[in-house]
């Protein structure tokens, strides 16, 4: 080791410092030779050797060439498909695989009219909030209901959504939707309903049990369309529902459960008048062929027309069927389980009464008990 001990002796004072000295003597690779003199940090043999060794390997580090890592190949970058090419992976995977046949139509419809014509030509990554709030005021403006305008951008939403799933896309604008203020349903009130039913009766079997399916079970079109005779038990009086039809594609319910109602007695004694060996479907063709939704929309047309009242669908049963046993005093969750709700808000839309139930209400106030409190009455005040 080039290293050694060194005393020095201060003439004034006569005192004695000792320091270690390392002394390396490096000859670099083209031949040139270096002698470096440093006084150690550590005062004492082992660590002056360690600081030689420091010194030697920084003198090597810096002779050596310093590895640098290979630069990775920039990978390819990926092509950003166009609304319309991508709308169109969008309903043959995500639609398919996650949507019923009716919501599949939505989007579909939607996509043509809507957006497909006025986004087709552009890159899926090009949208920012800017686009989405012009759209919907343009929407609004073409008198567009705010529910429509909602599912417009819903579908649009998902689609970019998917996208980013998919790693096409790296950012996604904030959708913000526009609030939607609590529709009023129509429906029939106890008197019209028996008018109807009148009207029907006097029609035809399938169209009277088609009207009570939907005032008095509750059922959508596309459930009375997929209606077969085996979920019908008319021993127990109990009608299942599990299935949906929807342009002749048969799925599950809306909500997507199966649910079991109790058949008032008209309803088992209506569907009883239909029954035939025609095929499994309770509503068909002479030759067992599924009905259509407007063979329905035409037979309620023409019943309400013979019944005097305006013209209604079968959604607007199915309204009457919730509220009349909301007015009845049924209880919020047994309606909810009777119509296949998936939520309790939706329930408590259709608690709503009639102009009539409501005057009968307001009647209670009215009425004065016998040896209660005295107030005004017959424009006479009365002591109390």
């Amino acid at each position: 080791m080039s290293v050694r001990r060194r005393v020095y002796r201060d003439p004034k004072t006569g005192g004695e410092t000792e320091s270690w000295i390392v002394d390396i003597d490096y000859q670099h690779p083209d031949g040139r030779r270096d002698r470096i003199r440093k006084v150690s940090p550590v005062r004492s043999k082992r660590g002056a050797e360690q600081y030689e060794r420091e010194l030697r390997f920084e003198l090597l580090r810096q002779q050596s060439p310093v590895p640098t890592a290979p630069v990775p190949n920039p990978e390819p970058k990926k092509e950003v498909p166009t609304f319309a090419a991508f709308a169109k992976i969008f309903l043959a995977t995500y639609a398919k695989a996650n949507n019923k046949p009716s919501e599949q139509d939505s989007k579909e419809s939607i996509l043509r009219v809507r957006l497909n014509p006025r986004f087709g030509t552009r890159k899926i990554d090009s949208f920012n909030v800017l686009d989405i709030d012009r759209m919907k005021a343009e929407m609004m403006e073409d008198d567009y209901s705010r529910k429509t305008v909602n599912n417009t951008m819903a579908t649009w939403s998902k689609l970019l959504h998917y996208a980013y799933d998919l790693e096409i896309i790296s950012k996604l604008p904030r959708f913000k939707f526009l609030k939607i203020r609590e529709e009023k349903f129509d429906f029939l009130d106890f008197p019209e309903l028996e008018r109807v039913v009148v009207a029907a009766a006097a029609d035809s079997p399938e169209r009277l049990a088609i009207i009570l399916l939907g005032a008095e079970a509750g059922l959508r079109m596309g459930e009375m369309l997929a209606l077969t005779q085996d979920c019908i038990d008319y021993r127990s009086g109990n009608l299942v529902v599990w299935e949906g039809d929807w342009n002749g594609i048969v799925g599950s319910t809306k909500g997507g459960d199966r649910r079991t109602i109790p058949m008032t007695d008209r309803l088992r004694g209506a569907l009883q008048d239909v029954r035939h060996l025609k095929g499994d479907l309770v509503f068909c063709g002479p030759e067992g062929e599924r009905w259509t939704r407007n063979i329905i929309r035409a037979g309620l047309r023409t019943v309400c027309r013979r019944a005097g009242l305006r013209i209604v669908g079968a959604h607007v049963l199915r309204h009457t069927f919730c509220s009349h046993l909301a007015m009845r005093g049924a209880a919020p969750k047994a309606i909810q389980e009777l119509a296949g709700h998936k939520s309790l808000k939706v329930t408590l839309r259709y608690m709503h009464l009639t102009e009539t139930a409501l005057r009968d209400t307001i009647r209670l106030l009215d009425r004065r008990e016998e040896g209660g409190p005295k107030g005004v009455v017959g424009g006479e005040v009365t002591a109390l």
